[in-house]
């Protein structure tokens, strides 16, 4: 899991380490807290687009695909 956070947040997001927190990391969880800016969530805001769905169907999808890439086994899950 430490390995998938590196690559993943860091190299495949680009988060910067200051704006995501491991809430939990087990070797098979591994639970963050993100706090990035967003340019998805920027615009949406600014189309004032309902951000619940526009986040989801952007983000998540690109970031379930990406996992499953890494892992079949792997399991997004955001709120």
């Amino acid at each position: 899991m430490k390995e998938l956070y590196q690559l993943f947040y860091i190299d495949f997001l680009r988060i910067k380490l200051e704006h995501v927190k491991i809430l939990k990391i087990t070797n098979n969880e591994l639970i963050t807290l993100s706090q990035n800016p967003c340019p998805i969530l920027k615009l949406s805001q600014a189309l004032r687009m309902d951000t619940r769905y526009t986040c989801k169907l952007v983000s998540e999808t690109v970031c379930k695909y990406v996992l499953k890439q890494i892992d079949k086994n792997l399991v997004f899950k955001r709120n």
